[in-house]
């Protein structure tokens, strides 16, 4: 007689627990239902695509695509129809984050902006959910500060608030130091990468993850090197070949090769096309004068970070032996002109290089890339013989017509920091020895 009542008392507190919990998972199930449906629709044409040959690679992407543009059209209905279930404000905030990712499917910016401030303002979340809830505002941030040429304070000072919470949310830290590290990589502000990959290296260590230390050590050498440091950048390679063997030096072999480069003779600079000067006179580097040599595009936007630099160099050298020359190729296109003929772009450029912009350094432009079938996509000679993997790729060259420097990208840093270097290269005697 006792038992029953303590049955009954059981019954009752667990089965508002259990709709509870039944209710919680309610918004993570349609997210995660959403995600394998729409992986479902995707895979079949991606692994077929990925098996393609050259007869049929155009016919097998074109499928890719359709069914790509389909699932994700798909998944937003779905998404839009669980996010109707859903009334946002009575929402608990453990469950923000999946709505989150539902309203994320959906493309919906609004929900996504006031879920995530309900997710801020939330108090005494666990720290997984605190983690997300800072890496969403950080991503917001980043979004936010878009064109922002330098190490971003605001989204700094949120990443820093993630390094706080306990170690058992140290995957999370770990990607929101990669994604400040892929934003430093794309605007090549040098120190970014060298605080973010500090970080990973550290946090990789605690989560034993050696493909993470292994591809940080390629950013801190990067820091180093951008920065006009390459031995200490070949060190840090070094260190981590030692390390870890065979995966890091095959994970460095590009970098290595390309900074190989430095202290052999550069290779000249010819092209079909010149843009500040007349074709085919100019051939880079000069002898006896210090070069600078960057590989360009004009769809390349950190590329465009490094123009006013450049000029400041040209204005601030001029008369000396000093000189510069922009190397880029013909791709079809510029901004929203489509299908150019080689006249056209070449015209194209001509205005984009030298008016827009105002290089003051002539400009060699190759002929277009044609891919041919069941080959190495081709590359310009001078791309090749630069080794050029991302741009701009710039190369200081002493008066010998030696490579004395290779540097991806335009830190803020770099006007003065050329400045010096170039200062330097200029009162070299032109017997130094090589370095």
């Amino acid at each position: 007689m006792r038992i029953r009542p303590v049955v009954l008392m059981l019954a009752a507190a667990l089965a508002p627990a259990t709709l509870a919990a039944q209710q919680a998972q309610a918004p993570a199930s349609c997210a995660q239902a959403i995600i394998a449906w729409r992986t479902e629709q995707i895979t079949p044409a991606r692994d077929a695509y990925m098996k393609a040959t050259d007869s049929n690679r155009t016919a097998l992407m074109q499928k890719y695509s359709a069914a790509s543009t389909a699932a994700s059209n798909g998944a937003l209905k779905m998404a839009t129809d669980c996010i109707a279930k859903f009334p946002l404000a009575s929402v608990p905030p453990v469950q923000l984050m999946d709505m989150i990712t539902l309203y994320g499917i959906a493309r919906d910016t609004v929900g996504t902006r006031l879920a995530t401030e309900r997710l801020l303002a939330a108090k005494n979340l666990p720290p997984r959910a605190q983690a997300g809830a800072w890496t969403l505002a950080m991503q917001q941030e980043l979004a936010r500060q878009s064109s922002h040429f330098g190490i971003i304070d605001s989204a700094e000072k949120i990443v820093a608030k993630i390094d706080m919470l306990p170690d058992s949310v140290a995957d999370m830290k770990l990607n929101a130091h990669h994604t400040m590290l892929g934003r430093y990589e794309y605007l090549d502000v040098a120190e970014g990468l060298r605080m973010h990959a500090l970080a990973v290296i550290a946090l990789a260590r605690k989560l034993n993850r050696s493909s993470d230390i292994i591809s940080a050590n390629t950013y801190l050498a990067r820091s180093y090197a951008d920065r006009l440091q390459p031995d200490s950048a070949l060190r840090i390679l070094a260190a981590a070949e030692k390390e870890f063997g065979a995966p890091a030096t095959e994970a460095y072999k590009d970098f290595r090769d390309r900074y190989a480069l430095i202290g052999t003779p550069a290779a000249k600079i010819t092209a079909k096309w010149w843009i500040n000067a007349d074709a085919p006179a100019v051939i880079a580097p000069a002898a006896g004068k210090v070069t600078l040599m960057e590989f360009t595009a004009h769809w390349c936007g950190p590329c465009k970070n490094s123009y006013p630099g450049l000029n400041t160099l040209a204005e601030r050298f001029k008369g000396t032996d000093f000189t510069g020359v922009m190397v880029t190729q013909l791709y079809g296109y510029l901004g929203t002109q489509k299908n150019l003929t080689a006249e056209q772009e070449v015209a194209a450029d001509r205005e984009y290089f030298g008016t827009e912009h105002a290089l003051k350094f002539p400009v060699a432009i190759n002929d277009r890339s044609v891919p041919v079938p069941g080959q190495p996509f081709p590359r310009p000679q001078p791309d090749a013989d630069y080794r050029v993997s991302g741009i701009p790729q710039i190369m200081l060259i002493d008066k010998r017509g030696i490579i004395r420097q290779i540097v991806t990208g335009w830190d803020q840093g770099n006007t003065e920091r050329f400045s010096t270097y170039i200062r330097q290269l200029l009162n070299e005697r032109v017997n130094t020895p090589n370095p």
